[in-house]
């Protein structure tokens, strides 16, 4: 049995990019099959269809993480903008202050998600052989 995946053709005829707006594709790193449909494990074969399960959720982790951080990131620069317009005043100074911490904060844990995802990811990558 086999799923097929939406495609993307480029300019140059490649196609089922790993990639959509920066993010990666629930169906990255899956096994495939004439070309772009996903190789689905056979009845019985409970091992690989665990490890397909948590090849999906570990892709749509890595994209909630990369989400996060580009928020994360917005809020710095919105913590910086509301810094300079506080204009000295110490209460907008505070909370501009607060909200840069925060994000720095959540940037970095951003960060290390995105690490401790990809870390997963190789690893069932070189235990499953694909």
């Amino acid at each position: 049995m086999t799923v097929a995946v939406p495609t993307s053709v480029y300019a140059d005829g490649e196609t089922c990019s790993d990639f959509v707006m920066g993010l990666r594709p629930w169906y990255a790193g899956l096994d495939k099959e004439n070309g772009c449909e996903i190789k689905m494990p056979a009845k019985g074969d409970d091992d690989a269809t665990t490890k397909m399960i948590w090849k999906i959720i570990l892709n749509l982790s890595y994209d909630l993480t990369v989400v996060v951080g580009v928020l994360a990131l917005g809020f710095i620069v919105y913590g910086g903008f509301k810094y300079i317009m506080s204009q000295g005043d110490p209460g907008q100074v505070a909370v501009a202050k607060k909200t840069l911490i925060n994000s720095i904060i959540g940037l970095v844990i951003a960060l290390l998600a995105t690490v401790i995802v990809n870390t997963i990811i190789t690893i069932l990558n070189s235990a499953t052989g694909s």
